[in-house]
């Protein structure tokens, strides 16, 4: 009997080890199933997230001293005290902190006022991404007189140039008796020494989703800019962040100093998917996944949806561009995801996927491209069947069998072609029955805890009308 109660006793043990919670998030660690987040992974408004070349994320948000993070899957996050210490010439309004590298120094810039008077740029510099920073000088690194400026954002282009991208205030912007703010553009000293040549205007709100707050008042704040494939992405974000219509878009051009034109479907990140669990999704910032093969944004979010208001979280999300050139955003959820760095190898892009059932024109690529979808006008982008069918079947293939398999499925965000249940037919003969989960966000999961391998798998997905199934993206994971 004591030989008996001591295995059971190891048992005990091997299991709740196997299932301890990490730090900082409500998920278990499974040994055959993707390690996940849930956002609001921590209380802060305006985050930047810094990547070094050791591959530490810092982030750092809005407040007096800079709260400064570290982490190194980007979920996860160690507070490491404030990066600034004094500042020598700012006293109120510590906003919008950001943190570039240059010749083994950070430079952290940064929003700030004096006692009195509008917003200013501020510089700082520090030999540690950690701080202390410290003000390169008694003043200001950028103002314009009456006009307040804001929520700066520093570009390295390819060439070398370098260029920062603000918001100026509203209260000297006015038409038709409206207050605006707008996003402008100035080319700064390559050592970023000072500034370069005259600034630019780029945006002010003028399509409908920007005019959704504070009546005679209205924002372009926030800009990011990305650049792929050679042309320039002004993100942004409009409305107040106050409300629950705040959110992000984004314009185009060919040029870092414009002229920007923007994308007639913004936004591309806001409550829409779901209002009563988000509120004013914005003020971000842009970097890559651990392994570099993501992107990923990094944005607020209002605590508590019916109270909006000042306090706010943090959440990341994955993002990318089509192959037609169009960004997007699989945000904002507020369902698990799986995490940046997995126990599990990512195996979707060495699928070989076939479906005799394909509508004509659609692309079985739209079911590994990246993308799920989070807004219904962006449906087109989702992989559909014929409409002459009420079941649809989909294989996947590998050259080599695969073990530990777990699959995410995510289901169309068309109601009338979304599947309400699946089957999934391993080739080694096991099966398994499913609901599908609704979107938006959620997806259906189904691991393969055979004994075995497999070298694929057939996904029969239901319809109940005889308008075809949509699917929005499939995610597969294995051992590695």
């Amino acid at each position: 009997m004591l030989k008996e109660y001591f295995i059971l006793r190891f048992l005990f043990i091997t299991f709740c080890i196997s299932n301890v919670y990490r730090e900082g998030t409500n998920v278990p660690v499974l040994g055959n199933s993707v390690e996940t987040y849930t956002n609001g992974l921590m209380n802060g408004a305006d985050p930047f997230v810094f990547r070094d070349s050791d591959g530490t994320y810092y982030l750092y948000h809005t407040g007096k001293g800079f709260p400064v993070h570290s982490s190194k899957d980007l979920v996860h996050w160690e507070a490491k005290g404030h990066a600034m210490i004094g500042y020598k010439w700012a006293k109120r309004n510590f906003w919008a902190p950001e943190v570039v590298k240059l010749h083994g120094k950070y430079f952290l810039h940064y929003t700030g006022a004096p006692a009195s008077g509008p917003n200013k740029i501020g510089m700082a510099v520090s030999d540690s991404p950690l701080g202390p920073f410290i003000d390169i000088g008694n003043k200001p690194f950028y103002e314009t007189g009456e006009k307040g400026v804001l929520d700066s954002d520093i570009f390295f282009d390819e060439d070398g140039k370098v260029y920062m991208y603000y918001s100026n205030a509203m209260s000297t912007n006015k038409v038709k008796n409206q207050k605006y703010s707008e996003v402008w553009v100035i080319e700064l000293q390559r050592d970023l020494s000072g500034v370069k040549g005259a600034p630019h205007k780029l945006t002010q709100p003028e399509q409908e989703w920007e005019y959704r707050n504070s009546p005679g008042m209205f924002w372009n704040e926030g800009p990011c800019m990305v650049k792929h494939k050679g042309i320039y992405y002004l993100m942004y974000s409009a409305n107040c962040f106050c409300t629950d219509h705040y959110a992000v878009g984004y314009a185009t051009s060919t040029s870092p100093m414009g002229p920007f034109t923007k994308y007639p479907l913004n936004p591309i990140l806001s409550n829409e998917p779901d209002p009563g669990k988000i509120s004013g999704p914005g003020h971000h910032a842009v970097t890559v996944s651990p392994d570099g093969k993501e992107y990923v944004i990094v944005y607020h979010s209002h605590d508590e949806v019916n109270q909006k208001g000042g306090k706010r979280h943090v959440n990341v999300d994955r993002m990318g561009f089509r192959t037609d050139g169009t960004m997007y955003i699989d945000g904002p959820t507020v369902t698990e995801q799986p995490l940046f760095i997995s126990t599990l190898k990512d195996i979707t892009g060495e699928a070989i996927v076939n479906s005799s059932n394909t509508f004509p024109g659609s692309s079985l690529k739209a079911l590994t491209d990246g993308e799920f979808s989070m807004y219904s006008r962006f449906r087109h982008y989702e992989w559909k069947s014929r409409e002459d069918i009420k079941n649809t079947e989909i294989s996947f293939r590998w050259n080599k069998k695969q073990h530990q398999m777990q699959i995410w499925i995510y289901n169309s965000i068309d109601t009338i072609k979304q599947a309400f249940r699946g089957e999934i037919v391993f080739n080694d003969g096991t099966t398994r029955e499913f609901e599908m989960e609704k979107p938006p966000g959620k997806a259906t999961i189904i691991t393969f805890d055979g004994n075995g391998e497999t070298d694929g798998f057939t996904l029969f997905l239901k319809n109940e009308t005889l308008r075809g199934v949509a699917l929005s993206e499939v995610r597969i994971f294995a051992s590695p």
